[in-house]
C-alpha cells in the first residue's frame, strides 16, 4: 500500500517535450511598476520550475493579474498583451504593457468626531493631493 501511495504521489505535470519548455518570462513597457514586482505574482513561474510548456489558461490568468496590478495603482486602463516566442529550444513569454492614464489623489475628510483634529486626521492619511493614486494606501487610510 505504501509503495502504491508513493508511486502516485509524484508531480502531476509531465515534463514538456524538448523545445516546449517555458524558459523565461519578460515584461516590457512597464514604467510605474517594476518587472520584479509584477513577475512575483505570476502563476507561470511554476511552469518554469516544472519544466512544463506554457499553459494557455495560466497565460490568460497572468495577463489579468498584471492588468489588475495597474488598476489597484489607480490606472484608468492598462492593456497587457502576451506573446509566446520559441527561442533556442525554450518558450519565452513576453507581456507587453501599455500604461493608460493614472488617477491622482484629492483627499477630503468629513465626519470627524470632535476629539479628532482635522490636521491630525489629514497627517494620518498618507495620501497627498495631486499624488498618483494607490489603492493599497487609500485602503489603509480608511482606518
Amino acid at each position: 500500500m505504501f509503495a502504491a501511495a508513493c508511486a502516485c504521489g509524484g508531480s502531476s505535470h509531465a515534463p514538456a517535450a524538448s523545445g516546449d519548455q517555458l524558459g523565461a518570462i519578460r515584461i516590457t513597457g512597464n514604467r510605474a511598476i517594476a518587472s520584479d514586482e509584477l513577475e512575483a505574482a505570476l502563476a507561470l513561474h511554476e511552469a518554469i520550475g516544472d519544466g512544463a510548456a506554457v499553459d494557455p489558461y495560466l497565460l490568460g490568468l497572468d495577463t489579468a493579474r498584471i492588468r489588475a496590478a495597474y488598476l489597484r495603482r489607480g490606472f484608468f486602463a492598462a492593456t497587457v498583451t502576451p506573446a509566446v516566442e520559441q527561442r533556442g529550444g525554450h518558450q519565452i513569454v513576453t507581456f507587453t504593457v501599455a500604461e493608460g492614464r493614472r488617477a491622482v489623489t484629492r483627499v477630503e475628510i468629513t465626519g470627524l468626531p470632535p476629539e479628532v483634529a482635522p490636521a491630525a486626521a489629514r497627517a494620518a492619511v498618507g495620501l497627498g493631493d495631486g499624488a498618483p493614486f494607490d489603492y493599497d494606501t487609500y485602503d489603509a487610510a480608511k482606518q
